[in-house]
């Protein structure tokens, strides 16, 4: 039987292959993140890269968790909603290479908010792709049972 805790860490982080596919990927993503960090400039590289990185892993099971409360079960999202989360995405990235590191406290702060809302949309946007590929599925599933039983009963 699964304790309360269980259950939320289950809703949280899914399945325990992602958690572990999540790891896989957080290696490049350092290396990427370090390599970045270094080259804007920032005292203990290493450090501040572990650090971006175990967030961002965090932030796209957060923007999972968050999509699960948006997702009705009975239709799937529109396109419009996935094509706006995709032009985020690619806005907040050119935004993290456009705005300036260094700086007053704004600019610091500015510099900060791309990298906070991609990891959210990217694990939102997975959760929603994979909501209305499964959404499809079933409709599918279901169209070709309906067909069927019309089948049967005409061939009765």
């Amino acid at each position: 039987m699964s304790t309360p805790q269980n259950h939320w860490l289950t809703s949280f982080f899914g399945k325990q292959l992602y958690i572990y596919l999540s790891l896989l990927f957080s290696v490049p993503s350092f290396l990427m993140i370090e390599i970045y960090v270094r080259n804007v400039g920032v005292h203990e590289d290493e450090a501040t890269a572990s650090a971006i990185t175990f967030l961002f892993i965090i932030g796209v099971f957060a923007g999972r968790y968050l999509s699960q409360l948006w997702i009705s079960f009975k239709k799937p999202i529109d396109n419009e909603y996935i094509i706006a989360m995709i032009l985020l995405i690619i806005g907040c990235i050119v935004a993290v290479f456009v705005l300036p590191f260094q700086g007053n406290r704004l600019i610091k702060f500015l510099f900060w908010i791309p990298l906070v809302f991609i990891p959210l949309l990217l694990g939102g946007l997975i959760k929603i792709v994979r909501h209305n590929v499964q959404f499809q599925l079933r409709e599918a599933q279901t169209s070709a049972a309906h067909s069927k039983s019309e089948l049967q009963l005409l061939q009765s």
